[in-house]
């Protein structure tokens, strides 16, 4: 008889998902510990995944920002909050939804964000050159928040470490998606984390 692990999955779309299939399933999957965010929501209604330890001991919560398009940036900031008075830049947009989402975070939970976004100077490619894309579709990695123990990145396929307020990485694709990642060593990131301790991060290759 096989006895389930009840290892708990987030999932959020990225640039090249459809978000309503995806948003389809969130209701559905909840019940297996599978969640799947499609959309930015405020963190009452989807947009902070409270996930408990198997043992109950420790809680996660899980800020999640999936992708949003630039065209889209100022619906999805209506959603997050009225209090705010949001900012025309891309960039200070994505940092003050990231910051309505992890407000209130404290010292008593494991502290986490996902979300895809692309950040201005991450490496692309195989290369070592930095993307720059100004202030209208990236991100600046000094707005990421400050209060938590990690942040995971999605976009880029390259793997890499973020120099941002709190630890932060692409962990890159899985398999190369172009003839340009041949060389490219891919991996995935372990992330060892409890209350009120700085996180241990590793990269294990694939």
């Amino acid at each position: 008889q096989l006895i389930p692990e009840r290892i708990a999955c987030v999932l959020i779309a990225g640039n090249h998902d459809s978000p309503r299939k995806l948003a389809a399933l969130e209701r559905l999957l909840d019940r297996l510990r599978i969640f799947v965010r499609a959309e930015p929501a405020p963190p009452d209604a989807g947009g902070v995944v409270v996930v408990p330890s198997r043992d109950g001991r420790e809680t996660a919560r899980i800020a999640v920002l999936p992708f949003v398009a630039e065209r889209r940036v100022v619906d999805a900031c209506a959603l997050m909050s009225s209090e705010y008075t949001w900012y025309e830049l891309y960039s200070d947009r994505i940092a003050q939804m990231l910051a309505v989402l992890t407000r209130g975070f404290g010292g008593d939970t494991i502290n986490l964000a996902l979300a895809h976004v692309l950040i201005d100077g991450a490496l692309v490619g195989s290369g070592v050159r930095s993307l720059h894309l100004g202030e209208i579709y990236a991100a600046k990695a000094e707005r990421l928040p400050d209060n938590l123990h990690y942040i995971g990145l999605g976009h880029l396929h390259r793997p890499q470490m973020i120099d941002a307020p709190s630890r932060a990485a692409y962990a890159g694709s899985i398999l190369e998606l172009d003839f340009g990642e041949v060389e490219q060593q891919k991996s995935v990131v372990l992330v060892e984390a409890s209350p009120g301790r700085p996180a241990e991060i590793r990269t294990v290759p694939l």
